[in-house]
């Protein structure tokens, strides 16, 4: 089902998604949109007993289909974490000597895949900027504040799209509202905002939220069918 990539799989505020791995493994990911204190009791009662925890996953996940259950089944190594990221358009007061880049300034859900590639365009940015000014002979702690407020305005859009992504992936009606935003998106990377002009009197995202609503709604009762015919049930834990 994965491949060689990653596959994610959304249903009202809750998401499977699995990620192939250099070394041949997968990693899987079981996020849902709760109260940090569901969590912690969760944490509480199981604790590290992977049984315990797979339970309460087949419980969460008991009206999605056998092929998906069938990762809780396989995963091994099983611990849960709450998500935690910095408001968007974060800022800090410049401290000569001192700055931050990466999470510690623009900590992030992991719901548009920047992290990591932001982490490292700062620390080029960052060493570009110490070099130019130490070449040119240039005062070091005004070639970092010039950094920092270039950074602030690059991340705060990044965070704005991946604040956008995980609303819309954890809706009460995902995935059918992300994937109407997502046309919205991909139109504007194309060159056409839907939002403004003549295009905003089309009813371009509805349609698509139709669209993909039919397209869920009949593959739901399809696979519905199909299962009470088969008898198919959810693996058991040993």
């Amino acid at each position: 089902m994965i491949g060689k990539g990653t596959t994610f799989a959304l249903s009202y505020r809750r998401s499977m998604t699995g990620q192939h791995l250099g070394d041949g493994t997968i990693k899987v990911a079981f996020y849902q949109r709760r109260e940090l204190s569901w969590l912690d009791g969760v944490k509480e009662r199981c604790g590290k007993d992977e049984d315990a925890l797979k339970e309460v996953l087949y419980e969460e996940y008991k009206d999605w289909v056998p092929e998906y259950q069938s990762w809780i089944e396989a995963a091994t190594e099983l611990w849960c974490m709450p998500l935690w990221e910095l408001p968007v358009g974060n800022r800090f007061e410049h401290k000569a000597g001192l700055t931050l880049i990466g999470d510690s300034s623009h900590l992030m859900t992991p719901f548009a895949g920047e992290g990591v590639n932001a982490g490292m365009r700062d620390a080029l940015d960052l060493s570009a900027a110490i070099e130019a000014a130490s070449t040119e002979k240039k005062d070091v702690d005004a070639a970092i504040k010039e950094f920092e407020e270039s950074m602030f305005v690059r991340m705060a859009d990044f965070m704005q799209k991946t604040l956008i992504n995980k609303n819309g992936m954890y809706a009460d009606d995902a995935p059918y509202s992300f994937f109407a935003a997502m046309v919205g998106v991909v139109t504007k990377e194309l060159g056409y905002d839907i939002s403004k002009g003549w295009l905003s009197w089309l009813p371009i995202r509805s349609t698509a939220y139709g669209i993909v609503w039919s397209i869920g709604t009949f593959g739901a009762v399809r696979r519905t069918i199909r299962n009470l015919g088969n008898g198919k049930q959810r693996p058991k834990t040993a």
